[in-house]
């Protein structure tokens, strides 16, 4: 018959079963730091409510999932259900938890509230007189620069197809911002934390034009241009014809707008490869790749999606890793085809300037229905 030896544990290694405590104790627990046990624990990020209506804030994707984590795993009394089905106390990523009071204001012994979230906004570098070299600067960012740096359709096209330095733009750009998408986002003047959305909320009189640009990844980047149309009382009036034309623009028909609106770059620093790539005469964006419109009242976005177009797709792929070597003189312009439209006008202009695509964030979500 076998006989097995019987050996004392070491007492290192003896296995101390903790007993799980009861609900009254937790109950205790939590109401010795001052706090009530059916509030909702604050992980440290912002509530969903508050970056609705926050302006200037994006929720990042690791906030996101810390959120929806502790959303569905919170029981109806506001604690954290471990698997075994036990109650506990839930960690905070400082280590101390800290719980919201009833009034919705802060205890004494909360810990600092988080800094607000940053936007993904590409730095203005200021603005770029013609003929000014930008080269030799390394700050990413971009540029201000003059319509005048761009040819358009002079009044007399029609009849001698001449091209002049256009007198005046429609809208200048005011921010210029970078995001990543999974499902390539679209429509920022309804995404709250965005320069669109937060200009019309708080000026009643603004109206923007967005250039969106979706760049394929992976990942999948956003290239939005906020652009702000001049005040009334600001216009020259030299201009009124281009804006008259910009209205009929926005009334018509996404088919109509295809058909008209044009893209002018002029490559002015970067790989001698990528110089070479870029078009530098005007095109008709519709004819190149399909084009997307969101309208809102005082809002016009277009997309353009880069994936779809058999020119723009190769110069990105060149571009993608070196765009911290990119100089990139940018125009819209409406296309004129009769008398009274001419001469043309820049829509908007503005200069990328080596870019850091690495700067890029998550795209805030789209604002819901009752918002």
């Amino acid at each position: 018959m076998l006989e097995v030896e019987s050996r004392p544990m070491p007492p290192d290694r003896v296995v101390r079963h903790l007993r799980t405590p009861s609900i009254d104790k937790l109950k205790a627990r939590v109401a010795s730091l001052n706090c009530y046990a059916s509030h909702e624990v604050d992980d440290g990020t912002p509530a969903a409510s508050l970056l609705a209506i926050a302006p200037g804030t994006t929720e990042t994707s690791s906030s996101s999932a810390r959120s929806a984590s502790s959303r569905s795993s919170r029981s109806a009394t506001g604690h954290m259900r471990q698997s075994d089905g036990h109650l506990a106390l839930p960690s905070h990523p400082r280590g101390v938890p800290h719980l919201r009071g009833r009034s919705g204001t802060a205890p004494e012994t909360m810990a600092p509230a988080p800094e607000p979230l940053v936007r993904s906004v590409l730095a203005k570098l200021g603005e770029c007189a013609d003929g000014e070299p930008t080269d030799a600067d390394d700050m990413p960012g971009w540029y201000e620069i003059r319509p005048t740096r761009f040819g358009v359709r002079s009044e007399t096209y029609l009849a001698d197809h001449r091209k002049v330095p256009s007198a005046g733009a429609i809208f200048r750009c005011v921010a210029v911002q970078l995001f990543t998408s999974d499902d390539l986002a679209e429509d920022f003047a309804m995404r709250p934390g965005c320069v669109a959305h937060d200009m019309l909320c708080a000026n009643r009189e603004t109206e923007l034009f967005i250039l969106n640009i979706l760049l394929p990844g992976p990942p999948a980047l956003s290239l939005v241009h906020v652009f702000e149309r001049t005040p009334v009382a600001q216009r020259a009036p030299i201009s009124e014809h281009a804006h008259r034309l910009y209205d009929h623009f926005v009334a018509a028909e996404p088919a109509w707008r295809d058909r008209r609106l044009k893209i002018l770059a002029n490559c002015t620093g970067g790989p001698l490869a990528i110089r070479t790539a870029v078009p530098s005469r005007p095109a008709v964006i519709g004819n190149k790749m399909p084009l997307r419109w969101h309208r809102h009242e005082r809002s016009l976005e277009v997309v353009l999606d880069v994936a779809f177009s058999s020119v723009a797709a190769p110069v990105w792929r060149l571009m993608r890793g070196v765009t911290r070597k990119v100089v990139l003189d940018l125009a819209l312009i409406i296309e004129a085809k009769e008398d009274e439209q001419l001469p043309e006008q820049v829509l908007g202009c503005m200069q990328w300037h080596k870019p850091n695509i690495a700067d890029a964030q998550p795209a805030p979500p789209l604002r819901n229905s009752s918002g």
